[in-house]
């Protein structure tokens, strides 16, 4: 496998052809992929062709706006975990809310600066990948129930209980006769307190 497809792909959506291709250089220099799409129609196309592992979206774009595609993207299962970062020349704090709203990871305004924008886009790609180890464990799981408490480890840990703590005559034959799963339950009633 070669470095290049072992790169995380990042979408950038703008109508300024001067913004896409300023952003495209600066990510490609620092060895990521890039696919962009000059209209909110064309995004999604891209999007749904090459499913990338972050989108960079301008807001005020033809066809559709960035807050549409957001919006979209969120209602389709299979994309809606993608992290979505606005970066856009709207800096009202309604447009930041909205943004969030539908879905947004983080909003950038422009101009853009380089370091802001290569931290964002490094910071959010992190969260991605130990969403997408978490959801990989998680499918990977077998419904298992949980092991069964050994009686003898049980009967270990209600003689060290004793000797940690204070017990009347009384607590120590109820704490005889309970058993693993109702031990807790019952710690209450016991009213035990630490010697």
């Amino acid at each position: 496998m070669t470095m290049e497809t072992t790169q995380p792909l990042i979408c950038c959506v703008d109508d300024e052809a001067v913004n896409l291709k300023i952003i495209a250089s600066l990510l490609t220099k620092r060895g990521y992929r890039v696919e962009t799409a000059t209209n909110g129609l064309e995004a999604l196309e891209v999007i749904v062709a090459t499913k990338p592992a972050l989108i960079l979206l301008d807001i005020l774009m033809p066809e559709l706006d960035g807050y549409e595609v957001c919006a979209r993207l969120q209602k389709n299962p299979e994309l809606s975990y993608i992290p979505v970062i606005f970066v856009t020349a709207l800096a009202d704090a309604e447009d930041k809310a909205k943004a969030f709203a539908l879905g947004a990871a983080d909003y950038l305004t422009k101009p853009i600066r380089k370091e802001k924008l290569l931290k964002a886009v490094s910071t959010h790609l992190a969260t991605r990948m130990r969403w997408e180890e978490i959801r990989s464990v998680q499918e990977a799981k077998v419904s298992i129930p949980p092991p069964a408490l050994i009686v003898s480890d049980f009967l270990r840990f209600k003689t060290f209980l004793e000797k940690k703590l204070v017990l009347s005559v009384e607590q120590t034959k109820i704490d005889t006769t309970l058993t693993p799963d109702k031990l807790y339950t019952h710690a209450g009633q016991l009213r035990l307190t630490e010697a």
